[in-house]
């Protein structure tokens, strides 16, 4: 089973949106009007935006997944341009180095985006 079709199967209120491209309630909040889009890309990851603002790793911690069943196996060494990391790094390890780049270059982070990288900092200080 695709993971876009795991995903879609555990949310309510789910509406096709065009091909590869779904709307349901966000499970990470009290959504009564679908709020969250879920979109597969050709290489096969999937895109979560919640236009209420929770953060990804909510999102699928609350349907039982994580960030990284976002991607298909081996994808996690995609290429953004202009951004070194380890092989070996994590998501939460991502997740604070996006950040750590964000605020060194000035980009604005909103609370949701705040919210995530905590999260990703304290389950790496529960990890040791």
């Amino acid at each position: 089973m695709a993971v876009i079709e795991q995903i879609v199967e555990r949310l309510q209120h789910v509406r096709i949106n065009g091909k590869g491209r779904y709307m349901a309630c966000c499970p990470s909040h009290e959504d009564r009007s679908p709020s969250l889009q879920i979109t597969e890309q050709p290489n096969g990851r999937v895109l979560i935006h919640c236009f209420a603002g929770c953060g990804g790793a909510d999102v699928m911690e609350a349907i039982g997944m994580s960030l990284k069943d976002l991607y298909p196996e081996g994808e996690l060494d995609h290429h953004i341009p202009g951004f070194k990391r380890k092989t070996d790094s994590t998501i939460d390890e991502l997740v604070l180095e996006i950040g750590d780049g964000w605020r060194k270059n000035g980009k604005h982070q909103t609370e949701a985006h705040k919210q995530e990288e905590l999260a990703a900092w304290l389950r790496q200080q529960r990890a040791g």
